[in-house]
């Protein structure tokens, strides 16, 4: 469960408005999921979910820092889809400063059962480069 609050003009709060939350509140689509790290950038927020190996994605996204491939803000939890992200074998290592929106997910390559590091880069720029 993931419980959001304050300035939320961008949809990051993932409360499916823009309004500003004083209180902490429950972001519905997330309920009875147990959240593994969250990322916020100034404008839009990342939240990991490990038994899904999911990344979800919401608030402003006009310069493709979601990773929806789309220019559109969103303002609830929409799925980072990366092709290359078997199930069970990610986790969120890091996140960027807030001005440079980028985080990096971890992969076990199953098939040489040794560790690799694999990039989803989430850039500030007008072409939309989403390394999914």
């Amino acid at each position: 469960m993931l419980w959001t609050s304050g300035y939320g003009r961008c949809g990051q709060l993932g409360h499916g408005t823009t309004d500003n939350c004083p209180i902490p509140c429950t972001v519905l689509d997330l309920c009875g999921s147990k959240v593994g790290q969250v990322a916020c950038g100034r404008g839009h927020t990342l939240v990991y979910i490990p038994s899904q190996s999911h990344v979800y994605a919401f608030g402003q996204g006009f310069s493709g820092q979601l990773g929806t491939k789309t220019p559109h803000s969103r303002e609830l939890p929409q799925v980072v889809v990366c092709p290359w992200l078997s199930p069970g074998g990610a986790s969120l290592l890091d996140y960027a400063e807030e001005d440079s929106p980028s985080v990096c997910l971890r992969q076990r390559d199953r098939r040489a059962l040794v560790s690799s590091l694999r990039l989803l880069s989430l850039v500030h720029g007008l072409n939309f480069q989403a390394g999914c």
